[in-house]
């Protein structure tokens, strides 16, 4: 069984109520590969042009998100931009999401010469594919 969904609740996602109050955001996000390599074995994934999400749900009530990009990108400038579009992207639609499951967001090429507009509205339309998303457009 895999201890990251079923151990101990990482300290960023104390609470739900974090949301509705005005403070800096501090994402909650999948570190360890294993937590990464559980998502990937257990997930359910949807892809487009830009983007992969990959979605598991968990026991608690919080969601985290972990954003990959692969060599394919490009170098560690552009993928390193690219990943801070998605995490932005996912900081806007935080309200909106849905708690309770693992996400992993795996970038894809195309997404290195895409504006944040075009990766924010693929992520939205992945996220409402999966059903975690219950938000308008972004």
């Amino acid at each position: 069984m895999w201890p990251f969904v079923f151990g101990v609740l990482p300290l960023c996602c104390l609470s739900n109520n974090m949301r509705s109050r005005n403070f800096r955001f501090k994402f909650c996000s999948l570190k360890k590969n294993a937590e990464f390599r559980y998502v990937y074995s257990n997930g359910k994934s949807y892809a487009n042009t830009f983007l992969a999400v990959y979605v598991v749900k968990n026991i608690f009530n919080e969601t985290r998100v972990g954003v990959s990009a692969g060599k394919k990108v490009g170098k560690s400038v552009v993928r390193n931009r690219v990943k801070r579009r998605v995490k932005e992207a996912c900081r806007h639609m935080w309200k909106n999401i849905l708690p309770g499951c693992a996400v992993v967001v795996v970038v894809r090429a195309a997404a290195a010469k895409a504006g944040y507009a075009r990766i924010a509205q693929s992520l939205a339309s992945l996220f409402k594919r999966h059903g975690i998303y219950n938000g308008g457009d972004i």
